[in-house]
């Protein structure tokens, strides 16, 4: 499973504890366009799965967890004076950069009205009154071009995606209403309902007996909260919801939830932990009390089976599940559920992860604090 990252508000002064302010300022902002093509990682010593170990893999030296749009991978490397993110296409090419504050670590990838896939990267400024305010400026994120921003937000973000909460009153105060940006405009989006999160591109709310999802002005779908679970002062959105293309995961209050999809609202699960979903062919995978459930991409149930509690699902890609079982991998088929060869057995080393993986097969592998990208260049060596 791939844990989403949070748009995280800057600090009040937009800076790290020891970080110059004059350095803060000297920061080079503004999308620079690049074509670098990194150059093949070393990975002698990790066990990479046999899906990818024909594949050239790429090390873009990113530090934060890694968010992708289309074939378009984000992340940030952090150096000592600043954030330098770093737009990375499956090919392995660098394809802009841009830096922030060290303090600004938050960002998210979604969509617009028209499916355009975007950059949304927070930042300090200074206000007229010489306040520090965090800002939020969206980016074409296959050219870095300027969309909209940079736009005020109200507060810490509470997420997913372009959720914002109003700042506290006081130092033990409660926060405000929830405002959620307009992913296409970068506006606040209207405050009718309460505002549960916003899954690339689509907002959802809850409104009176329902949870509605709204696409740009348009509502795109309505479902009674009786046939989700939980009410509404409990609905939250769990940390993994945007994990997964297409799909919410939803919290009532106990760290499980409904998974929904986000294009039809149906449930595919009431007490959901974990879930996953593979671009290429389709198939979700979802933990829950039962266990490990597996739909094809006509929403058809392929696999049911049991799992020891504890298990998480890591991804799944292909016909292939990634488990884990306390510090182990497990792999299995997600037709048969027999457990599969997914790595040599004659291979030594810690064993790379599958994360982040498009429709034709690249992807990042994690393995331990590391990030690798296993690109669509063959590996003639391999090969």
């Amino acid at each position: 499973m791939a844990a989403a990252l949070t748009l995280t508000a800057c600090t009040s002064h937009g800076v790290t504890e020891g970080q110059d302010p004059a350095e803060v300022e000297g920061l080079d902002r503004v999308p620079n366009a690049s074509s670098e093509h990194l150059p093949a990682a070393d990975t002698s010593d990790v066990r990479l799965p046999t899906q990818f170990d024909q594949l050239v893999t790429v090390e873009p030296t990113w530090d934060l967890p890694v968010q992708r749009g289309g074939d378009v991978f984000l992340s940030a490397e952090e150096t000592d004076r600043a954030l330098v993110y770093r737009a990375v296409d499956s090919t392995g090419t660098v394809l802009w950069t841009a830096q922030r504050p060290l303090a600004c670590a938050g960002f998210v990838v979604t969509q617009d009205s028209e499916g355009r896939n975007l950059a949304v990267l927070t930042d300090a400024e200074t206000s007229d009154s010489s306040l520090s305010i965090t800002t939020a400026s969206a980016y074409d994120l296959g050219s870095g071009e300027q969309v909209w921003g940079p736009v005020e937000v109200p507060g810490p973000h509470t997420g997913p995606g372009l959720v914002f909460a109003a700042p506290p009153e006081g130092f033990m105060g409660e926060s405000g209403e929830s405002v959620a940006l307009d992913p296409t405009t970068g506006e606040p989006l209207g405050d009718d309902g309460r505002v549960i999160g916003e899954f690339d591109g689509t907002v959802l709310r809850v409104e009176g007996d329902d949870v509605t999802a709204e696409t740009g002005s348009d509502d795109a779908w309505s479902t009674p909260l009786s046939e989700i679970g939980g009410g509404a002062s409990s609905l939250e959105a769990h940390a993994a919801a945007s994990a997964a293309d297409g799909l919410a995961l939803l919290d009532t209050g106990d760290g499980t939830g409904p998974l929904l999809d986000l294009d039809s609202g149906e449930v595919l699960g009431e007490t959901v932990h974990d879930a996953a979903h593979d671009a290429g062919a389709g198939i979700t995978a979802f933990l829950d009390a039962d266990g490990l459930t597996v739909r094809d991409a006509h929403g058809e149930q392929q696999l049911a089976m049991s799992v020891r509690e504890g298990t998480t699902l890591e991804a799944v890609v292909g016909a292939l599940v990634y488990l884990r079982d306390g510090s182990s991998v497990r792999v299995h088929n997600g037709v048969t559920g027999r457990v599969a060869q997914a790595y040599a057995q004659d291979g030594e080393g810690p064993v790379a992860v599958p994360d982040l993986v498009t429709e034709k097969g690249a992807g990042t592998l994690t393995v331990g604090g590391r990030t690798v990208l296993a690109t669509e260049r063959a590996d003639e060596q391999k090969g």
